[in-house]
């Protein structure tokens, strides 16, 4: 956990500033939520792979935050502020939401 926690850091470090309520931001938010959900999901297996999931969380580490830039060319769609509200309120949801396919209504417009 120690190390996860160490790589996060020096990741967050490395990474270009995202700015607040930009849709890179809002991206990178529910990005991180379903990846957590994943990992803690995992986690909560009887039989799980301790080092497995060590591996796996060391390998999704900072690829929410690689995929900001992509979002950021994004910023000046016609859809950004739609886009915007759906990955807020996915950031929202709870992992049982996530999970069972839960579709927030500020996504329906979305595609």
């Amino acid at each position: 956990m120690r190390l996860l926690l160490s790589m996060l850091f020096v990741l967050m470090l490395n990474s270009p500033a995202i700015a607040e309520g930009t849709l890179a931001e809002s991206f990178v938010a529910q990005c991180e939520k379903v990846l957590q959900c994943g990992i803690d999901k995992m986690k909560s297996e009887p039989n799980a792979n301790q080092d497995m999931i060590q591996m796996i969380e060391t390998q999704m580490a900072g690829r929410c935050q690689a995929q900001a830039e992509k979002m950021a060319q994004a910023e000046q769609s016609p859809y950004a502020d739609k886009m915007r509200a759906c990955f807020d309120a996915m950031a929202e949801l709870g992992c049982e939401d996530i999970e069972a396919g839960i579709k927030p209504s500020a996504c329906d417009d979305v595609n």
